[in-house]
């Protein structure tokens, strides 16, 4: 599969909560128009956020960096101040954030959340594990859900 790269706006279709692309959901990589000051990049497959979404700052520096599946954070996520101080870095599963530490602009830190055992997003996450794994472990197997397979070989265009 080759992912084109696409630096013109998309249309979004509330129904299906997809980006369409001439009436069809669009797969490839948005990228921020040159005359924007921060640029950004994000990876859609099937009209939907799946994969690497990153973005930086008009010095250069790091804006964001998240990783998304299905439409949904799915990974690592980092945000960064505009002085390069790491703001944020969580883990995420299917949406559901599992551990998230966040840091002033000095670097102090002001948040160290883990998702609580006992909580109704963890619920919810363990559903879902089942439904898409088979089980309720952190160990994944096969992940793939129609229209989102992995190719086996992705170059950009």
């Amino acid at each position: 599969m080759v992912l084109q790269r696409y630096e013109q706006e998309l249309d979004y279709y509330p129904e299906t909560n997809q980006m369409l692309l001439d009436g069809e959901p669009f797969t490839g990589i948005v990228v921020s128009s040159p005359s924007d000051p921060r640029r950004a990049e994000q990876e859609y497959r099937n009209g939907v956020l799946h994969g690497r979404s990153q973005g930086w700052w008009q010095s250069g520096q790091p804006e964001f960096l998240w990783d998304t599946k299905w439409g949904s954070l799915h990974g690592i996520g980092k945000e960064w101040y505009q002085n390069g101080q790491l703001r944020e870095e969580g883990e995420y599963e299917i949406g559901i954030c599992k551990r998230r530490k966040c840091w002033d602009k000095e670097g102090n830190l002001v948040e160290d959340y883990v998702l609580d055992q006992d909580s109704q997003g963890y619920r919810i996450l363990l559903n879902f594990r089942r439904f898409t794994y088979g089980h309720e472990g952190e160990e994944r197997g096969n992940e793939i859900i129609p229209g989102f397979e992995d190719p086996e070989e992705e170059s950009i265009e």
